[in-house]
């Protein structure tokens, strides 16, 4: 402290005013580490000594930015990172780097390598010919019903998590900690719960970056697909579902789909939130455009006005996966009672338990030492829709259900763009597990015209979003609702093949509840009530390619 400015009376003084017991008040000593933001905030409260140096204590950030290497990596081996993953941290990010930076790089490089590990487990491998293609296509019958008793190396569905990551809080799980029912020990800093550090770590780094997700480079990576005879378009196949499934699933997924492997991809390149997802398709790759205007790539961006209240040391730059479910306010509380116990920032320790919090619960600062919950109008934005889309044809919980479900819409839109040259005249799509419109909304933005929509969705608030969407968008194509997948047999599609005189574009995401990693109870894979409905898209999709062929 005395390299930071300040007199060595005064440093001793503030050690026996807090009560330190037998600190030197040395660099080096462990317990002085701990406390050197309250020692500071003591020795700023006194009269300012003659010949100190503001520069370096004026703030907290700058009370950091003067720790020498030595001190910050004995504070950051007291926070429990070894000293290989210190070392690294600074060689990457520079030796005058801030700690806070440095804790942020460690946890995202430690979640990074857990996430990945899950992911390139779970990406199919094995390649599909034609032949063996045309055997999976005779587990789909003509009158449109799944045939069931595949080979069981095609189903192996698990209802362990298998250590899979959690992608909504970014967390890991052991499969044998959970399935006992036992929860971590919870502890408690300064008055907030919270379970261990390692349930928050935010996904920080570009997806491009990530073995097994794709980006804005997804196409050069597909450039060598092999795509049979039987999934070629059109009419084209668009399937999306969550990218960290139980073991196997994807696969399985890959082959009901003729051999088509999933293009896994995190919209954190499109928009400034998280959401990693696998999408099997056969569009082709040549021709993708980011669509203009862009949606805002940062929370800075996204919600400019609660820029003022976010303190220094909450560095994120993204949100997470947008979930179904409201975050509960008891976290808020905690939070607002820990701020208000400091007048100025509180100690490291406590800004690394609320970042972790806020990380994990998709938090944003709203007032001073205040936080809230995404509210919808603000998942919209993230999700690329226009704000209020859903506002008005359904309850406040029914729109985080239904925002916790859809595309995100630049993501999608990115995809469809190498349509556009082929269907600028417009085009007629069979929309499966429709939502609120997101593949209808994508396809407007990539500048895709709507001839026909055959918009399949049980739930009819969800209809009445994307009615009043088609209205105030002014599209001059017909909209169809249909209630139930389950209803479009070989009868009924024959007739809507014949009536559209064929689609151009089947899409569509099967719910996720029995295969998202936020579900620690009924995470038991395609087998599940909900996950089971994935059968239905490639039943359908073959059987329209079937009934367009004749």
């Amino acid at each position: 402290m005395c390299n930071m400015g300040y007199e060595y009376s005064k440093i001793l003084l503030a050690i026996e005013s807090c009560e330190i017991e037998n600190c030197s008040g040395l660099p080096d000593c462990v317990c002085f580490q701990k406390s050197v933001c309250h020692l500071v905030d003591f020795i700023d409260s006194l009269v300012e000594p003659e010949g100190k140096n503001p520069a370096s204590s004026s703030t907290p950030q700058a009370i950091i930015q003067h720790l020498n290497n030595d001190t910050k990596k004995n504070m950051l081996s007291d926070m429990g990172y070894t000293a290989d993953e210190i070392s690294h941290a600074v060689q990457i990010c520079g030796d005058s780097c801030d700690i806070d930076i440095l804790v942020d790089f460690m946890h995202a490089k430690s979640a990074y390598k857990e996430e990945m590990q899950v992911l390139n487990s779970r990406t199919p491998e094995a390649e599909i010919d034609d032949e063996e293609a045309a055997s999976i296509s005779q587990h789909i019958s003509k009158a449109g019903k799944i045939t069931m008793s595949y080979n069981n190396q095609m189903r192996q569905s698990s209802s362990e998590s298998d250590g899979e990551l959690d992608t909504w809080i970014g967390s890991t799980s052991s499969s044998s900690s959970w399935k006992s029912g036992k929860l971590k020990r919870k502890r408690i800093i300064n008055g907030i719960s919270s379970v261990d550090e390692d349930e928050c770590t935010e996904s920080n780094n570009s997806s491009q970056n990530i073995s097994g997700m794709h980006g804005l480079r997804g196409g050069s990576m597909l450039q060598n697909r092999v795509i049979s005879s039987a999934m070629r378009g059109p009419p084209y196949c668009y399937f999306e579902n969550v990218a960290l499934m139980p073991k196997n699933e994807w696969e399985t997924i890959t082959r009901f789909f003729n051999g088509l492997k999933p293009e896994f991809v995190d919209s954190a390149e499109f928009s400034a939130c998280h959401r990693q997802r696998g999408y099997v398709h056969n569009l082709p790759i040549e021709g993708r455009e980011v669509i203009y205007p862009r949606s805002p790539m940062t929370i800075q961006e996204a919600f400019p006005g609660k820029a003022k209240f976010r303190p220094y040391w909450d560095t994120r730059t993204k949100m997470n996966c947008i979930n179904t479910v409201r975050s509960p306010s008891t976290v808020c509380k905690e939070i607002a009672d820990t701020m208000s116990k400091y007048d100025n920032e509180p100690p490291l320790h406590v800004q690394k338990r609320i970042l972790c919090l806020l990380k994990k619960f998709n938090l944003l600062w709203v007032n001073p030492g205040l936080v809230a919950p995404l509210e919808p109008v603000e998942m919209e934005i993230l999700l690329g829709f226009d704000e209020e889309h859903t506002r008005g044809a359904s309850s406040m919980t029914e729109r985080y259900k239904a925002l916790g479900n859809t595309f995100q819409v630049d993501t999608v839109a990115y995809h469809m763009t190498a349509l556009r040259s082929l269907y600028h005249h417009g085009i007629k799509v069979l929309s499966l597990f429709s939502g609120i419109g997101g593949a209808e909304v994508a396809l407007h933005r990539a500048g895709i015209p709507l001839k026909v929509v055959v918009a399949v969705e049980g739930n009819s608030r969800r209809n009445e979003v994307l009615e009043s969407w088609w209205k105030r968008t002014g599209q001059t194509g017909r909209l169809v609702h249909i209630s139930d997948v389950a209803t479009l047999t070989h009868d009924v599609l024959f007739a809507l093949v014949q009536e559209v005189n064929g689609f151009d574009l089947v899409i569509g995401g099967s719910p996720c509840n029995n295969l998202t990693g936020s579900n620690r109870v009924t995470r038991v894979g395609l087998e599940g009530e909900h996950s089971r409905l994935f059968f239905e898209f490639p039943r359908i999709y073959n059987l329209v390619k079937q009934l367009q062929a004749q």
